[in-house]
C-alpha cells in the first residue's frame, strides 16, 4: 500500500543498476517510462518530476528531440503548480537550462536561468547555488557573453571547492572545468582550454565511472584538432571512438541509435580527416565504414533488436576486398566539412581521391538540383544540365580514369549524397553517367557484402513466383490528396512470370498481402506510399480499404520492421519516395527500401521522389521484360529500361524526372 515508497525505491534501484552497467540506456529508459506512467496515475508530482528529469537526460543523450521537448514541456508545467516547494521548482529548472541553452530558445533560456538563480539564492543549500551558477555560465557561453560566463563559472568553482563532501566537490568541479574548457575553446584560447579539460579528466577518474567522461574526452580531442596539435590528436582518437562505440552497446533501439550517432559523426569525420592527412589510407577508410549504416548491418546479421547489445562488426578494407565479387567495384564517398573524400575499391586496387567543396554548399546545390528535376519544367533544362555536369566533375571525374568499364559499380553515398541521383549526372561529352556504367546503391560496403552473399544463396532458387499488388482502391475520404493512378503495370508484368498472383484494386488489402507475401520470390507493388517525415516508422503503403479501422488500410514500416523474408529475392516498389524519403548522416537512407533490406531482401528497386504514374508504368513494364524476357540481371534490366526512355524518338519521357528516380539498392546479383 506504500506506492510512493515503492516508486522512490525503484528510482534509486534503477539508477544504481544503470550506473553499475547492469542495464543499458535503452532498458533504463523503458523502465523509467513505465514508472512515469505509475506516477501520473497516482498524481504524484514529486516522483513525476524525478522520472521526467531522468527521461529528459536520456532522450537528450540519444538526440531524440521530440521526446526531449515533450519531457521539458511537462517539467515546465509541473514547475507552475501552486504548492510546489522551492527545491522542487529549482530541480525542474536545473537540467532544462542546459538543454535550452544549446538550442535556439534564447528568450526562454534567459528567463529560466534568471529564475533558477533567484530560487537558488532563496535557499541555504550550496548545491543549488552551484547548479544555478554553472547553468548561468553555460547560457552566457552559448550567447557569447564570455566575460559573464567566466564570472559565473569562477563563482561556481569557488563555491564548489568549499563543499564538505569530497564526492560532491569532485562531481561539481568536473562539470565546471569541462565548461570552462568549452568557454576557452569558444574564445580560441586552446592552450587554456586544454588545461581545463585535463583537470576535468583527472577529476572524473576520482569518482569512478563519470557520466561526463565521453563529453570531456570528445571536447578535448576537438580542442587538440582546433589547436593544430596533431601529435596530441593522434593518441586520443581511438579512446574517444571506443567510448562512442560503447554507446552502441548501451543504446539498443534503432531510432535512438540513429539520432545519437547522427550527431556523433563529427567524431568519426575528425578521425577520418586526421588519418588522411597522415596518409593512413586504410585506417581512414575503416573509420568511414565503422560509422556507416551500422544498425542496418545489425538487422542483417542479428535479425532482431534484442541482439543489438552485441553489435555486428563492420568489415575492414581488406575483408571487403577479399569478399567482394570480381564483377563489382565500389565507389564510396565521405562528406567532410570542406571536402568530399572518394574511395574506389576493387579486388585489384584501392585508391582515394578528394574534391574541395564546403558541406553546406554541397547540401544546398543537391537540394536545388533535386527541386529543379522534380519541377520538370523545360525552362529549367539548362540549369539542370549545368548542375549535373558540376556534380559529375566533383564526384565522378576524379576517379573516372580508374573505373573499370567491364565492372558494375556499387555506389556508397554519404550524408546529403544519398539524395543525389547519380544516374542523372552528365559527363563532359554529354552522356549520362547511366550511359557509361551499370550501377546500384548500398548504404555501406559491409551491407553490400552481406546483401551480395544473401543474393548468392537466393540465386539457387531458380523458379520465381511473382506477387503483384496493383492499384489498391484506397479510402478517398481519408486520403483526399492522393491521385487515382491513371495506369499501372501489374497485369502486364505478370506475363513475364509463369507463376504469379495479382492482388488488384479492391482485393489489394493489407490482410491479403500479409497472408501471401512471404511465399514469393518477387514482390511488385504499384500504388501509393505516404511519407511521414517526422516519424519514418509510420510512413505507409496505402492498401485497399478493409474494415472500419484506419490501420486496416495502411501498412507501415513499423509493422514490417523485424520481419524476415527468407524466400524473397527482389522487391520492386513502384510508388513515390519508397527508396529515400530521408537520410541520417550515420545510417544513410530512410525509407521502405531500407525496411525490406533489413528483412533480408538482397535487392530492392525503389524511388527517390514523387513519380509520374504513366512514365513509371512504362518503365516497370520494360524492366520486367528485360529481366525475365531477356535474362538480364535486375541492375542491368533497370538500366536498359531507363536507357530506352532516354532514347525514345518522341523524347516524351527523356527528362530525368521520369526515369532517374528509380534505382537498385542492396547487393550484387546475377539474377
Amino acid at each position: 500500500g506504500y506506492r510512493w515508497f515503492a516508486l522512490m525505491n525503484f528510482y534509486w534501484w534503477l539508477g544504481s543498476q544503470e550506473y553499475l552497467g547492469y542495464k543499458s540506456i535503452t532498458e533504463t529508459q523503458n523502465q523509467y517510462e513505465n514508472a512515469l506512467k505509475n506516477a501520473r496515475q497516482m498524481g504524484d508530482f514529486y516522483m513525476m518530476q524525478k522520472f521526467l528529469l531522468s527521461l529528459l537526460l536520456k532522450s537528450h543523450t540519444v538526440k531524440q528531440e521530440k521526446k526531449t521537448y515533450a519531457y521539458l514541456k511537462e517539467l515546465l508545467e509541473i514547475s507552475t503548480l501552486p504548492n510546489l516547494s522551492l527545491r522542487q521548482k529549482f530541480r525542474g529548472f536545473d537540467k532544462i537550462i542546459q538543454i535550452l541553452a544549446t538550442g535556439s530558445h534564447i528568450g526562454l533560456s534567459r528567463a529560466v536561468m534568471r529564475e533558477s538563480v533567484a530560487l537558488a539564492k532563496a535557499q541555504t543549500d550550496p548545491a543549488f547555488a552551484i547548479g544555478a551558477e554553472i547553468n548561468a555560465g553555460i547560457f552566457n557561453t552559448q550567447t557569447q557573453n564570455f566575460e559573464d560566463a567566466e564570472k559565473w563559472f569562477l563563482k561556481a568553482r569557488q563555491d564548489a571547492e568549499s563543499l564538505p563532501e569530497e564526492t560532491d566537490r569532485t562531481a561539481n568541479l568536473t562539470k565546471i572545468f569541462l565548461n570552462l574548457g568549452n568557454l576557452e575553446g569558444r574564445r580560441n584560447n586552446y592552450n587554456q582550454a586544454a588545461v581545463y579539460y585535463d583537470e576535468a579528466l583527472e577529476l572524473s577518474k576520482k569518482n569512478g565511472k563519470s557520466p561526463l567522461l565521453y563529453e570531456i574526452k570528445k571536447s578535448r580531442l576537438f580542442n587538440f584538432q582546433a589547436a593544430g596539435k596533431e601529435d596530441q590528436t593522434e593518441p586520443e582518437i581511438p579512446s574517444v571512438i571506443e567510448l562512442a562505440e560503447n554507446y552502441r552497446k548501451q543504446i539498443t533501439t534503432e531510432d535512438d541509435r540513429n539520432t545519437f550517432f547522427d550527431n556523433e559523426q563529427s567524431v568519426y569525420d575528425l578521425a577520418i580527416e586526421h588519418e588522411m592527412r597522415g596518409n593512413n589510407f586504410e585506417r581512414a577508410y575503416n573509420y568511414t565504414e565503422a560509422s556507416s549504416s551500422r544498425s542496418l548491418l545489425d538487422w542483417l546479421v542479428k535479425g532482431t533488436e534484442d541482439d543489438f547489445k552485441n553489435p555486428a562488426a563492420p568489415l575492414d578494407i581488406n575483408q571487403i576486398r577479399e569478399a567482394m565479387p570480381p564483377e563489382v567495384q565500389i565507389l564510396q564517398f565521405r562528406v567532410l566539412d570542406k571536402k568530399v573524400l572518394i574511395w574506389l575499391i576493387s579486388k585489384e586496387k584501392a585508391v582515394s581521391f578528394s574534391s574541395e567543396i564546403d558541406a553546406n554548399e554541397l547540401k544546398t546545390k543537391t537540394e536545388k538540383y533535386l527541386k529543379l528535376i522534380e519541377t520538370n519544367d523545360p525552362q529549367n533544362e539548362d540549369a539542370v544540365t549545368t548542375l549535373s555536369r558540376e556534380f559529375y566533375n566533383l564526384l565522378i571525374a576524379p576517379a573516372r580514369l580508374f573505373l573499370d568499364e567491364s565492372k558494375q559499380i556499387c555506389i556508397v553515398p554519404n550524408k546529403i549524397l544519398f539524395r543525389l541521383p547519380f544516374q542523372s549526372l552528365t559527363a563532359p561529352d554529354g552522356k549520362f553517367f547511366l550511359e557509361e556504367f551499370t550501377f546500384f546503391y548500398s548504404p555501406s560496403a559491409s551491407v553490400f557484402i552481406s546483401d551480395t552473399q544473401n543474393a548468392s544463396v537466393k540465386a539457387e532458387i531458380k523458379e520465381e513466383k511473382l506477387l503483384s499488388i496493383d492499384n489498391p482502391v484506397f479510402d478517398r475520404e481519408r486520403f483526399p490528396k492522393l491521385d487515382v493512378l491513371r495506369e499501372t503495370e501489374a497485369q502486364e508484368i505478370r506475363r513475364n512470370y509463369p507463376k504469379s498472383e495479382v492482388l488488384s484494386e479492391r482485393a489489394a488489402t493489407k490482410n491479403a498481402f500479409l497472408t501471401l507475401y512471404k511465399n514469393f520470390e518477387v514482390i511488385h507493388f504499384a500504388g501509393h506510399y505516404i511519407v511521414e517525415a517526422d516519424s519514418p516508422l509510420l510512413s505507409k503503403l496505402v492498401m485497399a480499404k478493409s474494415g472500419e479501422k484506419a490501420e486496416d488500410s495502411v501498412l507501415t514500416n513499423r509493422e514490417l520492421r523485424g520481419e524476415r523474408l527468407p524466400q524473397t529475392k527482389l522487391v520492386v516498389l513502384s510508388a513515390c519516395q519508397t527508396g529515400i524519403e530521408g537520410y541520417y548522416n550515420s545510417e544513410g537512407l530512410i525509407g521502405l527500401a531500407r525496411t525490406f533490406l533489413a528483412a533480408g531482401v538482397p535487392l530492392v528497386v525503389a524511388s527517390a521522389w514523387e513519380v509520374e504514374s504513366e512514365a513509371t508504368s512504362a518503365l516497370m513494364k520494360k524492366f520486367h521484360y528485360y529481366r525475365r524476357g531477356k535474362s538480364l540481371s535486375t541492375t542491368q534490366a533497370l538500366r536498359q529500361a531507363q536507357l530506352d526512355m532516354i532514347r525514345t524518338p518522341d523524347k516524351r519521357f527523356q527528362s530525368a524526372y521520369f526515369w532517374a528516380a528509380f534505382a537498385v539498392f542492396g547487393g550484387y546479383a546475377d539474377y
